[in-house]
């Protein structure tokens, strides 16, 4: 990465104005016409050390294999935010990088510094670490203290039902069941709250059949290329279909 003030920055591509991970399949487009496998668009952006910038530069290294770059990329990240460790944590096992337990020390020592009381976003993010990790009885707990499933992204509630199914808490995966119910009824959904919510009509047919054919996962593709998800989204839905 180019020291920040070089006089040889690339110009910004037009279009390409906040390279958040919902936007960065368009920075990859960019970088694939170049022909060269470049990702000089995404690193000066990252000379902000936004979030985001940080996230998409993240995502284009990884999309061009320079694995080791990016890691260096989500190590600043999460140095810079350390919430961003789990992210950090997930791309890690995803691509079998030798070196977990540093992201996942990180996203640990995050989540203890957050003190009580826990906000009910955070017990979401939490809730998926313990899933990530195989602790399924420890995410199931941390999952009931969340008080009003509106107050998380229902994408965790997803993965919510395919936990508490599998671990027989049916109390609980009939109260987000009856949630999704209500809330797609409602006229005030997002385009990705309606998406999610058709999905979580096949989860029910399947929990009640175990067929799984009642699970159409097609669904998800037609899901993101309509909706405007993230990566982290995609990989989490990702993670409930499998």
């Amino acid at each position: 990465m180019g020291e920040t003030g070089s006089s040889d920055a690339p110009t910004t591509p037009p279009g390409i104005v906040d390279h958040t991970l919902g936007n960065s399949t368009g920075l990859l487009s960019h970088e694939q016409e170049r022909g060269k496998g470049g990702v000089g668009h995404a690193e000066h952006s990252a000379r902000s050390y936004s979030k985001n910038s940080l996230e998409a530069l993240a995502v284009v290294q990884s999309h061009f294999k320079h694995y080791d770059d990016a890691e260096v990329t989500f190590a600043k990240a999460s140095e810079r935010y350390p919430f961003y460790s789990k992210v950090w944590y997930r791309w890690a096992q995803a691509n079998g990088r030798e070196d977990v337990k540093t992201p996942e020390q990180k996203t640990y020592e995050y989540y203890d510094s957050l003190g009580a009381p826990v906000l009910s976003s955070s017990l979401a993010e939490i809730f998926d670490f313990c899933v990530m990790n195989k602790q399924s009885e420890k995410a199931i707990e941390v999952f009931q203290a969340i008080k009003r499933y509106s107050d998380i992204s229902p994408q965790y509630l997803l993965l919510a039902i395919i936990v508490t199914d599998k671990q027989g808490e049916t109390k609980d995966r009939d109260a987000i069941l009856k949630y999704f119910s209500e809330l797609k009824d409602s006229k005030s959904q997002s385009i990705n709250h309606e998406l999610i919510t058709n999905f979580a009509d096949d989860l029910i047919q399947f929990i009640s059949t175990k067929d799984i054919s009642k699970l159409d996962l097609n669904k998800l593709d037609r899901m993101f290329k309509k909706a405007d998800a993230s990566v982290n989204d995609q990989q989490r839905i990702g993670l409930v279909s499998g």
